[in-house]
C-alpha cells in the first residue's frame, strides 16, 4: 500500500519511524501530525510522508493467544 491509498483521517493507527502512531486532527496526505501510542501529546511529531525513506504504513497488532491469558 503506498502513501496516497492510506487513510490519514484522526484517530487512524500508522506504523512509521519505527513505532505505532495515531493520526491526528489537521492531518493530511502531505503533514501528518501524530501522537505516539505510550506517549503523551508533548511526544507528538509532524511527519512529511513523501520525505520517510520508508513510508507509514496501516499498525497492525498480532491477535491475543490465549494461553497467555492473564488475571
Amino acid at each position: 500500500m503506498n502513501t496516497s491509498q492510506l487513510d490519514y483521517a484522526p484517530g487512524v493507527l500508522i506504523r512509521a519511524r519505527g513505532r505505532e502512531w495515531a493520526v491526528q486532527p489537521q492531518s493530511g496526505p502531505e503533514l501528518l501530525r501524530l501522537r505516539p501510542l505510550g506517549g503523551s501529546e508533548k511526544d507528538g511529531v509532524i511527519l512529511l510522508p513523501h520525505l520517510e525513506p520508508t513510508p507509514p504504513q496501516p499498525a497492525a497488532f498480532p491477535w491475543p493467544k490465549p494461553e497467555s491469558i492473564g488475571t
